[in-house]
């Protein structure tokens, strides 16, 4: 019959380098599947997923906080403030999109302190100067310009936020914003 020789069939998967001598493994590469936020949000929404998305938060206000203070000084303010503005619940949704979405925001308004975009000055904040608190999504804050100034505390973080409302859009100091 003569000399015998090699077979192949000419199989050659360009991904996998099926056919040549170079490692199966060398097509391999890492990425980071992009899923829309509709398609998490329907997870969420109808699966288990709800469930491994809220237990730690969930423990995390479960058993709240007790307040102390010195003596002859009274707690009850602060406990009711809590109360009055749901700061519990809030605290756990903002935890839980954190968790779910990758990031979210506590936007703190408080009366007599200058414009959402000026910085809030802590002396200035009053017993009942609190207007509001409100959990943004990571969809619905927006980060400003970073903030460059080595020497700054907030170096390398947003100086800003914007937020879109019904007139447009407003901008949030950093200050103001959890």
């Amino acid at each position: 019959m003569g000399t015998v020789t090699a077979i192949r069939d000419g199989l050659m998967n360009f991904v996998s380098r099926l056919g040549t001598r170079a490692d199966k493994a060398s097509a391999n590469t890492y990425v980071v599947p992009f899923v829309p936020q509709e398609e998490i949000e329907a997870a969420y929404r109808t699966s288990i997923l709800r469930k491994v998305v809220e237990i730690i938060p969930f423990d995390e206000v479960r058993e709240w906080r007790t307040w102390q203070a010195d003596v002859g000084t009274e707690t009850t303010p602060i406990e009711e403030l809590e109360n009055k503005f749901n700061i519990r619940q809030k605290i756990f949704m903002a935890r839980a999109l954190a968790r779910k979405d990758g990031g979210s925001a506590i936007y703190v308004s408080v009366a007599n302190t200058g414009a959402a975009s000026s910085p809030l000055d802590l002396e200035r904040v009053a017993l009942d100067s609190l207007r509001s608190v409100t959990v943004f999504t990571k969809y619905e804050v927006t980060a400003g310009s970073r903030d460059l100034d080595i020497e700054s505390p907030n170096y390398g973080k947003p100086e800003s936020y914007s937020v879109p409302t019904a007139t447009g859009t407003e901008t949030i100091h950093h200050t103001r914003i959890i």
